[in-house]
C-alpha cells in the first residue's frame, strides 16, 4: 500500500492489516488521512492533543499565598472541554486557568487537569504542597531583680515586689489586695 505524506511522517508509519500506525506522535502529525481500500475511499483524521499543566509562582506555597494553576492545550478540536479537578472535589469543575487567592490548606494535593474531546478523555496532573507556616511560641515570662519594700502603716504590715517589667505585684494589707500605684513610693523602705 502506498503511503504519502511527508517523508519524515512516512519513516515512523507502517500499515498493519487496514490500519495505519504512526509511532512517535507529534503534533505536526495532526491532519486529515485518506485510506483507499476496496476501490473506495475513506477519509480520516488525527488530532494531537498535548496538555501541558503549570503553576506560578511554585508547585510549593505558603499559607495566604497566591498561586495560577494553567492548563495549555495545544491542537485542542474544537469544542473540548478543559477543566480543573482540585484534590477536594470528585468531579472537574474549574475552568483552564485557576486561580488561588488566597492558598488555603484545601489546595493541598493533586490537581488534574481534564480535556474532554467528545468521548475522547485526556488529563495530565501536579500536585500542590501547601506549608504550614512555623509555630511561634512565646517564652515564659522570667523574673529577675525583684525587689520586697515592707512597710508598716497604721498597724497594717504593707508588702510590695516589682519585678524588672513591672509585673506581677503583690500587694496586701490586713488581707486585702492593695494596687500598687496606690502606695508612697518615699516610703515603702525602712520605715517602721
Amino acid at each position: 500500500m502506498p503511503r504519502k505524506g511527508t517523508v519524515e511522517l512516512a519513516r515512523r508509519s507502517v500499515v498493519r492489516q487496514t490500519n495505519l500506525e504512526i509511532s512517535s506522535v507529534r503534533e505536526t502529525d495532526a491532519g486529515r488521512f485518506t485510506c483507499l481500500a476496496d476501490g473506495r475511499r475513506h477519509e480520516h483524521s488525527l488530532s494531537v492533543v498535548s496538555v501541558f499543566v503549570s503553576v506560578h509562582p511554585s508547585a510549593v506555597l505558603k499559607l495566604n499565598d497566591e498561586a495560577t494553576l494553567q492548563c495549555e492545550v495545544k491542537g485542542q478540536p474544537q469544542g473540548c472541554e478543559v477543566k480543573w479537578k482540585s484534590p477536594n472535589t470528585k468531579s472537574p469543575t474549574n475552568p483552564s486557568t485557576v486561580q488561588l487567592k488566597p492558598v488555603t490548606n484545601s489546595h493541598n494535593g493533586a490537581w488534574e487537569c481534564i480535556v474532554t474531546c467528545g468521548s475522547s478523555t485526556f488529563s495530565e496532573s501536579l500536585t500542590i504542597t501547601v506549608q504550614e507556616p512555623p509555630t511561634t511560641t512565646t517564652p515564659p515570662i522570667t523574673r529577675k531583680n525583684i525587689t520586697s519594700f515592707v512597710t508598716r502603716s497604721k498597724g497594717a504590715l504593707l508588702l510590695a515586689a516589682q519585678g524588672e517589667e513591672g509585673r506581677n505585684h503583690q500587694v496586701a494589707a490586713e488581707g486585702r489586695a492593695i494596687p500598687p500605684q496606690d502606695l508612697p513610693l518615699t516610703s515603702r523602705q525602712g520605715s517602721s
